[in-house]
């Protein structure tokens, strides 16, 4: 085999092994979250609204109970799961591939503001979803008349709404835990 039959076949062996998986990437891509990105955008501003001037301080209690890379997991997984699965479903398989594809859009696509928006926006309570449904249901008062130990309360309940529902023990300790850390950030 000479030089020239080599190159023409290290051209044909770099276009499947690299350009290939890429194409297809792209083209999942552009099929499985593109068409949602305007929807995704309008539920960041619609919680990016809900939390309205309590969004820093909500977001800091957040940040202490989930971390950022916690926040936007959830919120990305959520997100996919009212916008997509909940709607179409879908198997095991292709959850867990969407899911990782629009966790690594939604770097390219929000910030972390962004992104907490989302989660404020479908955080889960008993009854349902979103920090302002939540407040009304725990507290009967809006989210902008909670007081700072409620945020946390609130934020500790969106983890895991029965494990720490207001009012229980663990919930309490849990939104101790989020005022100590949000404390020290």
């Amino acid at each position: 085999m000479n030089g020239k039959d080599m190159c023409k076949r290290a051209r044909k062996v770099l276009m499947i092994v690299v350009l290939a998986p890429s194409l297809g990437i792209v083209t999942w891509y552009g099929l499985s979250f593109l068409p949602y990105l305007s929807d995704v955008k309008a539920v960041s501003r619609e919680g990016e609204i809900m939390a309205g001037p309590a969004f820093d301080r909500l977001h800091a209690l957040a940040v202490a109970s989930e971390s950022k890379k916690g926040i936007r997991n959830i919120a990305v997984r959520e997100a996919y799961r009212a916008l997509v699965y909940e709607r179409k479903g879908g198997s095991n398989l292709s959850w867990h591939l969407n899911n990782l594809l629009w966790l690594m859009a939604s770097h390219v696509h929000f910030n972390d503001k962004q992104v907490f928006g989302i989660w404020a926006y479908y955080a889960p309570y008993e009854r349902g979803r979103g920090l302002n449904k939540a407040a009304e249901y725990y507290f009967r008062k809006p989210l902008s008349k909670l007081g700072e130990r409620e945020y946390a309360v609130l934020i500790s309940a969106a983890r895991s709404p029965m494990r720490y529902k207001p009012g229980s023990e663990h919930s309490e300790q849990r939104a101790d835990m989020i005022l100590k850390k949000a404390e020290n950030l």
